[in-house]
């Protein structure tokens, strides 16, 4: 049994390196999976550095605020975390497939959530301009990008989906 989960991983983390690559057909980075489909030239003009994020850090992005920096997971858990008033709730979580800040994608560049750390690790930091730019100037690393927001955005849906309609024990 452990054979066969072990065997539906690899196939599960093929299939989505597929689908963020655009097809292409790339191993698995051993530190973050969009880093690791940007060429190397893109990657280099972000300028990113590894930081440690720790769990007492609250929000690395802030409601209704503008998006300073997009964090890129090496080996952290991150929280994408929907409010309204008093009430909140988790709407995703990003690990080391993905980033934070797709916000600076769209136009606004504002965080419509809260993000916290929820499992402390390190992560790779880029200043939102530079992203802001990278995605402008190329079409592949905009598309990468975007593919990422099109996959958080269908995770944000299934997690409200299950929020709404699922008992707490089959969540």
């Amino acid at each position: 049994q452990n054979k066969l989960k072990r065997h539906w991983r690899r196939q599960s983390d093929k299939k989505h390196y597929l689908a963020l690559s655009g097809g292409r057909n790339v191993l698995p980075h051993r530190h973050n999976k969009i880093l690791a489909l940007l060429k190397s030239e893109e990657r280099e003009s972000l300028q990113i550095e590894r930081v440690p994020l720790l769990k007492t850090q609250v929000n690395i992005e802030a409601s209704n605020r503008p998006v300073r920096y997009a964090y890129f997971p090496e080996d952290c858990m991150i929280s994408v975390v929907s409010r309204a008033g008093p009430h909140r709730i988790e709407a995703a979580i990003v690990g080391n497939e993905g980033m934070t800040g797709v916000s600076i994608l769209m136009a606004d560049g504002r965080s419509p959530h809260d993000v916290y750390v929820q499992v402390p690790g390190s992560a790779f930091r880029a200043d939102a301009e530079r992203v802001r730019r990278l995605s402008q100037d190329s079409e592949s690393a905009r598309n990468l990008m975007l593919r990422y927001a099109h996959v958080l955005s269908a995770q944000v849906a299934q997690t409200a989906l299950a929020n709404g309609r699922a008992a707490i024990a089959t969540r």
